[in-house]
């Protein structure tokens, strides 16, 4: 779990591979080995073999009576439903879980599924809700003194002050995510962090600095694929607007061969919005199979900004 954050996936997946191995037929090793590894496969946009590991952690926690163990992988689905880019089903998801952990007092581990409800409802086009969950989820993190949870939650603050035009007070919230991300050490949230301040910039309708801030989203990013992902999209989208689309197009392989399903919206809007750009006849046709693939999955912001990208 160390490896994840701080340094790549691939050398998390093969920390977690060896741990399922050694746990032999010791069940709660067993259990917490798989759990782990299945959040890893997520990551690695392994999903069936996610699905798998985490049900199997599920009845081995439901054998021996672990219940906080149960609880943690229904947070681990409710994260995996999400990157898979089913954002509606995932705000279900999302609330009964920090419910469930806030019911039997695991308030360290609700700061995460709370905040990730807060983003979630951020791309479902409700940011005022999402303002609500994330500022609750930061709260508890600084009177619990996670800081891990501060960063995590402090990015997703960032998002949704971004959506409701608070723009000043998001670009702080994004600044002290990237420098708390920093000090830990924590890459993952590091990239995250950078992400925030660029989506801020780009948010207050200033496309240089939002250039810088993706481009050191993408460099701190590799190994995580759904952040390179979002990075390379991000940054596509604002070299669009400064009227630099072969440079965007040349991002275009890279956000869209990385990251699980909850990626495919952002590089779906960067392909649109360069295909709008170069006068490419085939973009009506790709605006409107993005915009129903925006819609299926619940991305309502996502839908939106298609729209506007839609040719007439």
């Amino acid at each position: 779990m160390l490896h994840l954050g701080a340094d790549a996936l691939r050398g998390a997946s093969a920390i977690a591979e060896l741990a399922v191995v050694e746990a032999g037929d010791d069940t709660g090793a067993r259990a917490r080995a798989l759990e782990v590894a299945s959040v890893v496969d997520m990551n690695l946009d392994r999903a069936d073999r996610a699905e798998r590991r985490s049900a199997d952690a599920y009845e081995l926690y439901a054998a021996t009576g672990d219940g906080s163990g149960a609880a943690r992988v229904l947070d681990a689905r409710a994260m995996a439903t999400f990157l898979d880019g089913r954002i509606t089903a995932a705000l279900a998801e999302f609330r009964q879980v920090t419910q469930l952990f806030s019911s039997v007092g695991a308030l360290l581990r609700a700061v995460t599924p709370r905040s990730t409800l807060g983003h979630a409802l951020v791309f479902a086009g409700r940011p005022g809700e999402g303002l609500v969950e994330t500022t609750g989820a930061l709260e508890l993190a600084r009177s619990l003194g996670h800081q891990e949870g501060r960063t995590y939650a402090l990015w997703h603050l960032a998002e949704a002050l971004s959506a409701t035009g608070r723009h000043a007070e998001a670009l702080s919230a994004a600044t002290e995510a990237r420098d708390v991300a920093t000090a830990l050490g924590h890459r993952g949230w590091t990239a995250t962090g950078w992400r925030a301040v660029g989506v801020a910039h780009q948010a207050a309708g200033r496309p240089g600095a939002a250039e810088d801030a993706f481009r050191q989203s993408l460099a701190t990013a590799a190994g995580f694929p759904l952040f390179t992902s979002w990075a390379a999209a991000r940054l596509a989208l604002v070299l669009v607007e400064q009227g630099r689309a072969a440079e965007a197009a040349a991002l275009l392989p890279t956000a869209r061969s990385q990251g699980p399903g909850l990626a495919r919206y952002e590089s779906d809007e960067a392909e649109v919005a360069v295909a709008v750009a170069v006068g490419d006849p085939g973009a009506q046709a790709l605006a409107r199979n993005a915009l129903a693939r925006a819609e299926a999955g619940g991305h309502a912001a996502s839908a939106a900004r298609l729209r506007e990208l839609l040719p007439a």
